[in-house]
């Protein structure tokens, strides 16, 4: 199964949840907004949120400043 995460093509041998993909590439799920298919997913559903092959996984992560 092949989904595009933040615009890399990745490999999974199963179906990945948002949240386990999120764990393997992302730092902190509490500062990452998932955008899949260009759909906002709420942070609630992270874990029951699956991927499927062809999918566009987008992770933004907030970065403060001033």
């Amino acid at each position: 199964m092949n989904i595009i995460v933040n615009g890399e093509e990745f490999k999974f041998s199963s179906t990945p949840t948002v949240d386990d993909i999120i764990q393997k590439y992302a730092a902190d799920k509490q500062i990452v907004v998932a955008e899949l298919n260009h759909e906002i997913i709420p942070r609630g559903k992270f874990k029951t949120t699956f991927c499927t092959d062809g999918d566009i996984l987008e992770l933004i992560r907030f970065v403060g400043g001033g």
